[in-house]
């Protein structure tokens, strides 16, 4: 599922003590042309799978006085919800204090 979007390289795919760890780049929304990242670390003993995207670049949106990015209009929390939903992992939630989130 994650190396079946177009764009996708490998970078590190390794094992150790047991637990899976798989970093990858995708192309990136915003910027365009930039690159992201995305890691995975699956721990099959506990049956958590901890996964992140991030982009490699930031635009901001004042340039006199860059403090606020530009943002991706979520569009690294809808890849990794794809891949989520693809491979038919639950979500692990904490309460509906965090429901939102």
């Amino acid at each position: 599922a994650v190396m079946d979007s177009p764009g996708v390289t490998l970078v590190e795919e390794k094992v150790e003590d047991g637990r899976f760890y798989l970093h990858v780049t995708a192309p990136s929304a915003v910027p365009p042309g930039s690159m992201d990242d995305l890691e995975f670390t699956l721990n099959p003993a506990e049956r958590l799978v901890f996964y992140r995207s991030a982009t490699r670049e930031a635009v901001f949106v004042n340039q006199v006085a860059p403090t606020q990015p530009l943002t991706d209009n979520g569009a690294n929390r809808k890849r990794l919800e794809g891949i989520r939903t693809q491979l038919g992992w639950g979500k692990l939630t904490y309460g509906d204090e965090f429901a939102a989130y």
